[in-house]
Parts: C-alpha cells; structure tokens; sequence
C-alpha cells in the first residue's frame, strides 16, 4: 500500500530518504529538527527546508517554521514502507550474500528505492528462510554461503552414513550441548546469529560433518568435542546453536 501511495504522489528518491529520516531520527523519543536531517542526510539547512516545504505540501509531513518536523500518518506509511525496504536489503546483502556490513548499508540504500512491491516480497521470504530455515535446510544454507564466497558452487551431496554407523535420521534432533561424553552424532544444522553461525562453520562445525562430545567441564562449561580428528574447545552458548543427530 505504501508504495502505492509513494509511486502515485510522484515521490523522487530525495523524498522518500527524507521521510525516512525523520522516522528513524524520531524513534529516539526527541524532537526532529531541520539542523538533525541536515546532518543524517549530510546537506545544507536551506535544502532541508526546501525539501519539507514540498512534502508538507502533498500532506506528508508537519513542519512548523523554526520548530520540530513530524510526520502525518500518510507520511509515517510511506517511510515506514521505505525504512522496511531498507533494513530488508541491508540484512540480505549483509546476512545471505556475506557482504561487509558497510558496503551493504551503502548498496541497500541505492536499491531501495527502485524495487517493485512484487520483489519486495521475494526477498522477505528469502531472508524469512535463512533466519528460520530448519536443520535439513542447513546443509542448503551452507552450499550457498560456501558457493557465494569461494565461488565452489556444485550440486548438494548429503552423506547418510559415516565412520561405522548410521544417522539417526528417525530420531530427533538435539543440541550439540545436549550430547553426553562419548557420544558421537552429524552435525545437520546452525542457528542463532550469523556471525556466531558463520565462526563455527569456519570451525569446521558443518552441516554433514560427524563430531564427538570427549569432555566437559564440571559445569558444563566449556565442552570439548572432536572433529576431524582435532578437538575443539566451545562455549556452552555456542554449541547450544549447533543441532545435531545421534549416529546409532
């Protein structure tokens, strides 16, 4: 709806960055004044004014001369739409495509102004996949994320068996905290925060990969597990986001 109303008022992309503003500068709770847009959007005073002059103009914003701008509720909808795609490009270059938060900020402030509502929407869904993908989708997440940064891109092989037995894959899944000493089990996913998910893949605590619980401390913490043939040392917190099935 809202970017109905920006594309039937005529909005240019200066608007929409303006009504953005004063939606996120207003969250703080204060006052937005001109001096406050003037140095988020890094131009002049008289620009600022002359900006809001029009937008007051097509009903969007309330600017008293020498006083706080506010936005209208046909204003708040449009930049709250605008401020939706922002944040939406920015996790997705950010989260999925891996790249560097500043790059991506800067990128996703260029795009969000030209995608159509239809994309949009694509891209909520596929953010809405990678932050609440289930433990199968996890060894999906990791060929992409390994195909997007090293450019190994290939078909999608899931081993079923390994070392001398079996997955369990009738069981169900638990965290890899959860696992007693001794017992060995295939790491099928990773959930939590990208960083932390993206440092234990570096770890070599990817989906498929088979691990072993040989110590823990007597509170439980840190845990000391083996893979491929090494031991690592993790964090309660950090093997609570790694998900894993008992191999029988």
């Amino acid at each position: 709806m809202s970017n109905n109303l920006a594309g039937a008022l005529g909005l240019s992309q200066s608007a929409e960055d303006y009504l953005e503003a004063v939606l996120v500068l207003g969250q703080s709770g204060r006052m937005v004044r001109v001096t406050d847009l003037a140095e988020r959007l890094t131009v002049s005073k008289p620009s600022v004014v002359a900006a809001l002059a029009s937008l007051e103009e097509k009903s969007l914003v309330r600017h008293e001369h020498y006083g706080g701008v506010e936005l209208t509720a046909a204003g708040k909808s449009v930049a709250e739409e605008v401020y939706r795609r922002h944040r939406l490009l920015h996790e997705f270059l950010r989260d999925v495509l891996g790249v560097p938060d500043k790059i991506a900020a800067q990128d996703a402030c260029r795009m969000e102004h030209v995608l159509s509502p239809e994309t949009v929407n694509q891209l909520v869904r596929l953010v809405g996949f990678f932050r609440t993908h289930n433990a199968d989708d996890a060894i999906l997440l990791h060929e992409l994320q390994k195909c997007l940064e090293k450019g190994q891109c290939s078909n999608v092989k899931v081993k079923t068996e390994t070392g001398n037995g079996k997955a369990n894959h009738g069981g169900r899944m638990k965290k890899l905290s959860d696992l007693k000493v001794g017992v060995r089990a295939i790491v099928k996913g990773l959930k939590g925060d990208h960083t932390i998910r993206r440092r234990l893949m570096d770890m070599g605590l990817v989906p498929g990969v088979e691990v072993k619980v040989s110590k823990v401390a007597p509170l439980g913490d840190p845990i000391d597990i083996e893979v491929k043939g090494y031991h690592l040392s993790l964090r309660k917190d950090e093997a609570q986001v790694v998900l894993v099935e008992e191999i029988e």
